[in-house]
């Protein structure tokens, strides 16, 4: 009764369950994981820094003025009577005053804010690029781990259908109790081996789903495997390694690193040239007399150039300092281009010897299955004991998880290739 309530709730949950293609998961990853989210935002902030500097250029002022104007005033000249000059206006005035500033200090500030613009960008498609890495292999160790469930189930049969085997021959008495005692350890292991198993395949969809950042129930999340060449054709390594050149993100940044500290130190030098300054100015108001009715427009221009030369110097080490800085940043550029050669060879070296390993694996596992089978008919026949009969069992099931798990570490590592090389060959 226990076994069909198992079985229903598990065709229920296969019901409901929602299928995810490894393309679909990297899909929901690039819209909701918070890494490449966070990217976006830096990305926008660096863009909003460049528009910002922009300013520097220039500057747009503006003001109105409104007003109401009453006096009156008593004047008596003499022995004349007291007279009063009372008046009444309304005045308004607005004045626009546009100020240019060009240098080439302004011009390479400009310019290294536009490299820190490419710098995030180049970081957002870094944080997409790993995270392709990321989840490619967390979706493979779903598969393989849900895989490994379907062996550890096909071991508990093996075990299962040897521990009969073997209680019946004890009840014959051609067996020992210690050995009907191997057989049934052996099966309360294979048990244990599954809840290992279930329990793999679980937390595994679990941590997908965190990094999909999406909110799912494990047991409803069901990734499957699509129809791909398992294995791939793959450049030389001279030609992955070219490529890496052209293309990886962290060679890149570090040559826009190199070209920011360039122009670092070329701006301290700019500095002790001068820079233009202008300004134009635009004017006018308005009076409106309430006693004459009388109205006064009154219209204004006015335009500046000049030259602007800021002779003061406060700091005798920054220039110095920053021709440091350059140095500094071209032995880094040297560095990052030496490990990025590094890491595509390792990629490539570590694909090869899965590649090998899988191409080798398939006899493993017929080798270990033609043992089983001769070990079983041995062990009927009485030539071979029960520690023979359960040593070829778990060295079936384990050549076969050896199998699914090269395939799932041969297309891991062909994702890790893809990304040290920067982009699909």
């Amino acid at each position: 009764m226990k076994k069909i309530i198992v079985l229903f709730l598990t065709l229920i949950i296969s019901l409901i369950a929602k299928d995810y293609s490894l393309e679909e998961c990297i899909a929901i990853g690039m819209e909701k994981n918070l890494d490449i989210i966070q990217r976006n935002l830096e990305l926008q902030n660096s863009q909003l820094s460049t528009k910002s500097t922009l300013s520097n250029f220039y500057d747009i002022g503006s003001s109105y003025n409104a007003g109401y104007n009453y006096s009156n005033t008593e004047v008596k000249v003499g022995d004349t009577d007291y007279k009063n000059n009372e008046l009444t206006k309304l005045n308004h005035a607005l004045a626009l005053t546009l100020t240019g500033n060009l240098s080439l200090q302004l011009l390479d500030s400009y310019e290294i804010s536009k490299l820190s613009e490419q710098y995030a960008l180049l970081n957002l498609e870094d944080q997409k690029d790993n995270l392709i890495v990321s989840i490619t292999s967390a979706f493979y160790n779903v598969l393989l781990a849900k895989e490994d469930v379907g062996v550890q189930n096909e071991n508990i049969k093996y075990n299962q259908t040897q521990y009969e085997e073997t209680k019946l021959r004890y009840e014959l008495g051609s067996l020992t109790k210690s050995e009907l005692l191997q057989a049934e350890v052996n099966l309360s292991n294979a048990k244990l081996s599954i809840i290992s198993s279930e329990k793999r395949y679980d937390t595994s969809r679990q941590s997908l789903i965190n990094i999909l950042n999406i909110e799912e129930n494990y047991k409803e999340f069901n990734p499957i495997s699509s129809e791909n060449a398992l294995v791939m054709e793959v450049p030389s390594i001279e030609e992955l390694v070219n490529i890496a050149m052209e293309n990886r993100i962290d060679i890149k940044n570090s040559s826009i690193n190199l070209e920011q500290s360039n122009l670092s130190l070329k701006s301290e030098y700019h500095g002790y040239l001068p820079g233009l300054n202008g300004s134009l100015g635009l004017n006018y108001g308005d009076t409106y007399d309430m006693d004459t009715e009388e109205n006064t427009n009154s219209y204004g221009t006015t335009a500046s150039i000049g030259l602007r030369w800021d002779l003061s110097y406060s700091d005798f080490n920054k220039k110095d300092m920053k021709a440091v800085a350059l140095k500094k940043s071209e032995v880094a550029h040297q560095q990052v281009i030496s490990k990025a050669k590094n890491e595509v060879i390792n990629s490539y070296l570590e694909l090869m010897l899965q590649k090998e390993n899988l191409e080798s694996i398939d006899k493993h596992v017929e080798l270990a299955k033609e043992n089983l089978d001769l070990a079983n008919e041995m062990f009927r026949l009485g030539n071979k004991t029960i520690t023979d009969q359960i040593k070829a069992v778990n060295d079936y099931i384990s050549a076969k998880y050896k199998k699914i798990e090269a395939r799932y570490n041969y297309m891991i590592d062909y994702a890790k290739l893809v990304n040290s090389v920067g982009k699909k060959f």
